[in-house]
C-alpha cells in the first residue's frame, strides 16, 4: 500500500524500523499474524517509549493500525484487530523548538556556507535551503520542489501546487528570499532550483548540526522542520510591527 501514498519513502522506512524491533527475543516482523496478540504490540509500544517521544509512538501505532485494517478488511488475513485492546500513550506537550541565532551560524559554517561566497557544493545548497526555510516558513519538501516555473520572480511569489494538506497555495517571497534563490547555481528550465533531494538534505543537515554541536543531548537537538517555529515567530513580529506603525 505504501508506494501509492505521498511520503511513501518515509513510510516504508518507518515500517522497516517497526519490524526490526525485537519482541520476546525476535524481530516484530517475524511474528506470524495468526500468533499476533495485543501483548506483542504492547511490548513493542513500551520498548519504543524508551527510545522516542509518546507522540512518535502514537504516530507509528497509527501506521501499524492501518496495516492491520487493510490485512483484516481487504485481504482477510486477520479475524480481529489486535490493536483494539492496546492503549496508546498519552500525547506529550507539542514540540516547540526555536533555533537560536548562534545555532544557525554554527550550522551554516558546518555546511560550508559563507555569506557572499559562491555556492558550489550540495552542502552549501542545503545551507541556502535552511536560510530560505527560516525566511519563508515553508516545509523542506515544498522548498526542494521549487522550480523556475513555480516561482514568479517578478511578483515575488512561490506557487505550491500540492502541499501537505493536499491543496495548492501561494507563498509571498521577501526580498531576502529572492536573494537566496538568486545565489543558487543555475539549473535547466523546469528542474528543481535547489537541485538536492530530501534524503540528501536530511543527511547533510543532521551531519552538519551534529558536527557543530557534538555534545548536544538528543532531546535538545533541533531539526530542519524547527525552522518553521523560527520563521513563524519572526513573521509574526514583523506583522505586529507593521500593525503598530499603521
Amino acid at each position: 500500500m505504501s508506494p501509492s501514498k505521498r511520503g511513501s519513502r518515509w513510510e516504508i522506512l518507518r515500517l522497516k524500523l517497526i519490524g526490526q524491533k525485537k519482541i520476546d527475543g525476535r524481530p516484530f516482523s517475524e511474528i506470524k499474524l495468526a500468533d499476533l496478540q495485543p501483548r506483542h504490540i504492547a511490548a513493542w509500544r513500551d520498548g519504543r517509549l524508551r527510545e522516542v517521544a509518546p507522540a512518535s509512538v502514537s504516530r507509528e501505532m497509527s501506521l501499524i493500525s492501518h496495516a492491520f485494517d487493510v490485512a483484516r478488511k481487504e485481504w482477510g488475513w486477520l479475524a480481529t484487530d489486535p490493536m483494539r485492546d492496546v492503549t496508546r500513550p498519552a500525547d506529550g506537550p507539542p514540540r516547540f523548538r526555536r533555533i537560536a541565532p548562534g545555532e544557525i551560524e554554527a550550522t551554516l559554517l558546518a555546511l560550508g556556507y559563507q555569506e557572499g561566497k559562491e555556492v558550489r557544493y550540495t552542502s552549501q545548497r542545503v545551507a541556502v535551503a535552511f536560510l530560505f526555510a527560516i525566511e519563508t516558513a515553508m516545509r523542506s519538501g515544498e522548498i526542494l520542489g521549487l522550480t523556475g516555473m513555480t516561482v514568479d520572480f517578478a511578483s515575488r511569489v512561490a506557487h505550491l501546487p500540492l502541499t501537505k494538506n493536499g491543496s495548492a497555495r501561494d507563498v509571498p517571497l521577501s526580498t531576502r528570499a529572492i536573494e537566496l534563490l538568486g545565489i543558487l547555481p543555475k539549473v535547466d528550465a523546469g528542474q528543481p532550483l535547489f537541485n538536492v533531494n530530501d534524503k540528501s538534505r536530511d543527511q547533510l543537515f543532521r551531519r552538519a548540526r551534529d558536527k557543530a554541536f557534538p555534545d548536544m543531548p538528543e532531546q535538545a537537538r533541533f531539526t530542519f522542520h524547527d525552522t518553521r517555529h523560527k520563521a513563524i515567530t519572526r513573521l509574526a513580529k514583523k506583522s505586529l510591527s507593521s500593525t503598530w506603525r499603521e
